[in-house]
């Protein structure tokens, strides 16, 4: 809703193609629908993973978290959104934004699937 504001488009692919032209990267979020991403020429929606949540506490964070591990490690963009999905559908799952009680090796697998 917010991107969708800022470039007064309402189809997601319209949206992030007006968002490319003031920014080199573009990461969206949409809920229960995933993510999608642009950068050049290149749009890529990447799906949700279907979880029953708990609790959103840290979901955003932890999502933008992954985003920026993955364009660190010069990850293809999207393993990015990939893993921002699978991280934050995990956080989701717990009370609290508690890593502790999540599985790393199964967020970590998502890098296993690339």
């Amino acid at each position: 809703e917010e991107l969708s504001s800022i470039t007064g488009k309402k189809r997601t692919e319209d949206v992030i193609k007006a968002a490319l032209e003031f920014a080199p990267l573009v990461v969206m979020k949409s809920g229960a629908e995933g993510c999608v991403l642009g950068r050049g020429k290149e749009i890529i929606p990447i799906p949700a993973e279907k979880v029953t949540p708990l609790d959103t506490t840290g979901a955003g964070d932890s999502f933008a978290a992954a985003i920026l591990y993955g364009l660190m490690l010069d990850f293809p963009l999207a393993l990015c959104g990939r893993l921002a999905n699978r991280i934050a559908s995990r956080i989701v799952m717990v009370e609290g934004c508690d890593y502790s009680g999540i599985d790393r090796e199964d967020v970590l697998s998502i890098l296993r699937e690339a």
